[in-house]
């Protein structure tokens, strides 16, 4: 396994690489993890150098590696519902009261 590192994204929680297995690994914010072989150290640097992490993945890595899904980050319902929850809140304190 490679270290990740936390990215901006909509979609992509964080990636990382190792050099020695030529392997990419992506963590959606699902908390979905996916191992891509054969992927070479240029490939890694343009992925992790574009401004657009989603895009570069299914433009330039997709159709060109294979993927393995490591961790498929199903959550229950109910840690789902908290975290909903919890972003609801959230976003309700940020915003000014109507009445």
């Amino acid at each position: 396994m490679a270290v990740m590192k936390a990215v901006t994204s909509s979609n992509i929680a964080a990636i990382g690489y190792n050099s020695n297995e030529m392997t990419l690994f992506v963590r959606f914010h699902s908390g979905a993890l996916y191992r891509y072989d054969g992927v070479p150290q240029a490939d890694w640097v343009a992925f992790d150098a574009a401004d657009s992490k989603g895009q570069h993945l299914n433009k330039s890595i997709k159709p060109r590696y294979k993927a393995m899904l490591l961790e498929n980050g199903v959550r229950s319902a109910a840690t789902q519902a908290i975290k909903n929850i919890i972003a609801f809140v959230r976003e309700a304190c940020r915003r000014p009261a109507l009445f």
